[in-house]
């Protein structure tokens, strides 16, 4: 039921069944175009996964639906992208199937009921052999949206409303383009022919001239002024009139005194003299207090009263970030003012100047904004905007609020993480105790991007590599890109640990830490989501928000500075740099025979740490005053150690996958795989060092 001729876009589509009722078990055969393997339907909320046979074939089997008779299969891409829904009824029902669907994609000889039970049919022509219009002006092709059906005859008759040049459904137009001065009925097309209002026109025409058909009669004038000293001209904006007769035989301006004289702001034009004319650098605002001390203007009764000696800017401003991406800190020489403004923009510098005799604050300054106002010579801005570039001015002022004329050059600086390859990253404040600077991290577990590691949502995690592949993927980055080391990890746990919002109960100690995807449902890695609000899956890897979710199964976690990272408990373990040379002394748990005993609380391990001290396994409270030494996995979701037995598998992994349950966590750490390892449940991240 249904063929119809596909328009190709090379996309997928499923555009008919070989039957339109179907019992559990029956095979159901599938037609259409650019079929890919991973593709499924959905049927009474089922989802069933389709058998490619080739581009245009595929089949799938019925599978049991909740009640007979209401059904439809509906059809997607291997990236859930709906590609089609045909009618199918379940069983040997007689009742029509339901669908919420537009009946544009249902062929129309499909009698069905919507939602609301009233019956429809669809109104796709899906019985015509014919193509569908594909360009202007074609005839016995099926219409659709691009192209239309339209009055041949109706378009004859107005052909001459229709351009020269251009056709309607096969209508050539023969409306002429004007060219020619006062020519009507034509299209215009400025700026050589440009429309015209003819009403008193002819009195801004001069006379003798004739423009859109309109003999002027403006008597003829003087021509206008092109340069200085010109008489019997027309004065315009650029050389205006000017009298000379107070003009003296001497003058304190001059192109070369004028600026030092005047205070600096806008532009001046003056004339000496001689009555030459100069342009300068000064304040439009002619008062005493604007000109220097001592100065006084030529038949102007102003003597200036500025001070002499203005502010002086201050020098050596320099930006940097202070253990943390979300500030910036700025430092400049002391001049010996009263105090100074600190001015900000994002994206160019920025054009707020300080008025003289008023005292500013923080605050916006139009499009710019004072960010510190002060004695001091260091601010630290914070916060700043990931990935955008502040520039600042800083201006100097003395008690009698009279400010430095120009600031200094513009200094800038842009967030830590920025412009990166392979992704989205985000930054991680350093730490000492792990001797850690500000670093940048994937956001999401890597995807293999052809070959290249890429932080991005919808995508699974590249599994099936070993330790050694994952970190020189990361390394084809580019310089200061590496795999995650061991230190970086627990940089990042602890900033987790320390953090109240990853806490069930909101306190840090408190309750539990989430855990991630972890429960084995579904059996498998799944995608990040591109809405970190939707940080659940469940049944399958549909994202999902925290509503009738486990708290501990979310899989994001914040940091301090805002920023939010996906799957570092759960979903696939991750491989680190860290590997055990020494594996003949594996820390264990004393009571044990040796290492190999199977998974250990950390707050038991207690043996043999000389190839790997207990502060590269896990904090402790001497270390950390927010841990707790006595926290246990199942109960705090911090994870466990399996450090395997001696002598072999040296390659360590941080985090746990899917079904490891309890036993996951942030600080979850096993030493149980060699060089060779590469597994479904096992992937990476990388990191990028900027220092």
């Amino acid at each position: 039921m249904g063929n119809f001729q596909k328009e190709s876009t090379g996309e997928p589509s499923v555009f008919a069944l070989n039957q339109l009722k179907a019992s559990q078990g029956d095979v159901v055969k599938v037609v259409g175009i650019n079929l890919q393997s991973g593709m499924f339907v959905r049927i009474g909320g089922k989802v069933v996964p389709l058998s490619i046979a080739s581009s245009t074939a595929a089949s799938f089997v019925m599978p049991e639906t909740i009640s007979e008779g209401d059904a439809g299969a509906a059809f997607f891409t291997r990236d859930n992208v709906p590609v089609g829904t045909i009618a199918l009824v379940e069983g040997n029902s007689s009742q029509l199937p339901i669908m919420e669907v537009d009946s544009a994609v249902i062929c129309s000889d499909i009698t069905y009921r919507d939602a609301l039970g009233h019956l429809r049919s669809g109104t796709r022509n899906c019985a015509s052999g014919a193509a569908f219009c594909e360009g202007d002006g074609q005839t016995s092709c099926v219409t659709n949206n691009a192209f239309p059906s339209v009055s041949r005859a109706a378009l004859i008759a107005q052909s001459q409303r229709i351009r020269s040049g251009t056709s309607i459904a096969g209508v050539s137009g023969t409306l002429d383009d004007c060219s020619i001065d006062g020519a009507n009925g034509c299209v215009v097309i400025g700026p050589t022919f440009s429309a015209a209002l003819l009403i008193g026109a002819d009195t801004k025409i001069i006379a003798g001239q004739t423009l859109a058909g309109v003999t002027g009669a403006s008597p003829q004038g003087s021509p206008p002024c092109t340069g200085a000293n010109q008489t019997g001209c027309l004065a315009t904006s650029t050389f205006r009139t000017m009298d000379l007769s107070t003009a003296g035989a001497s003058s304190a301006l001059n192109a070369a005194t004028f600026p030092s004289l005047l205070r600096s702001a806008g532009n001046f034009e003056f004339w000496d003299s001689l009555g030459t004319k100069h342009v300068a650098a000064g304040d439009s605002d002619l008062i005493a207090a604007n000109i220097r001390s001592g100065v006084t203007f030529e038949n102007l009764s102003i003597t200036g009263t500025m001070p002499t000696n203005l502010p002086l800017p201050p020098t050596s401003v320099a930006s940097s970030f202070n253990n943390s991406p979300d500030r910036v800190v700025l430092n400049w020489t002391n001049m010996g003012m009263s105090g100074y403004l600190v001015v900000a923009r994002i994206g160019t510098a920025p054009t707020f100047v300080p008025t003289r005799n008023i005292a500013y604050t923080a605050g916006a300054q139009g499009v710019d904004t004072i960010v510190y106002a002060g004695s001091g010579t260091t601010f630290t801005h914070t916060p700043v905007t990931a990935g955008a570039t502040y520039y600042y001015k800083v201006y100097s002022y003395d008690t009698n609020l009279y400010y430095s004329s120009t600031s200094t050059g513009n200094t800038n600086y842009t967030s830590l993480c920025s412009g990166l390859a392979g992704g989205t990253w985000v930054a991680v404040p350093g730490d000492s105790d792990y001797n850690t600077q500000d670093f940048c991290v994937m956001k999401y577990e890597a995807s293999n991007a052809t070959g290249i590691p890429n932080s991005r949502p919808l995508f699974t995690p590249w599994t099936l590599i070993n330790q050694p592949n994952s970190r020189a993927a990361c390394q084809s980055l580019g310089s200061n890109y590496d795999l995650i080391s061991n230190h970086e990890w627990l940089t990042i746990a602890g900033n987790i640990t320390s953090t109240p919002g990853n806490w069930s109960s909101g306190t840090v100690g408190t309750g539990s830490l989430n855990i991630g995807h972890s429960d084995n449902d579904p059996y498998n890695a799944c995608a990040a989501s591109n809405d970190d609000n939707l940080a659940f899956v469940q049944n399958d890897c549909t994202p999902l928000g925290p509503a009738s979710q486990d708290p501990l199964q979310k899989r994001t976690h914040v940091l301090n500075n805002g920023n939010v990272i996906w799957d570092l408990a759960g979903n696939v373990s991750e491989w680190t740099t860290l590997i055990i040379s020494d594996n003949n002394h594996k820390p264990y748990r004393s009571s044990d025979p040796g290492p190999g005993a199977g998974d250990l609380e950390f707050n038991t391990v207690n043996a043999d740490f000389t190839a790997l001290p207990f502060s590269e396994i896990a904090p402790n409270n001497a270390l950390k005053p927010y841990w707790n030494d006595a926290w246990v996995s199942a109960v705090n979701g911090v994870g466990i150690y399996n450090p395997s037995s001696n002598g072999s598998n040296g390659y360590t992994r941080r985090g746990d996958a899917w079904g490891d349950s309890y036993r996951s966590g942030v600080y979850n750490l096993k030493i149980d795989k060699d060089a060779n390892a590469a597994e479904p449940y096992i992937g990476f991240r990388c990191v990028y060092h900027p220092l």
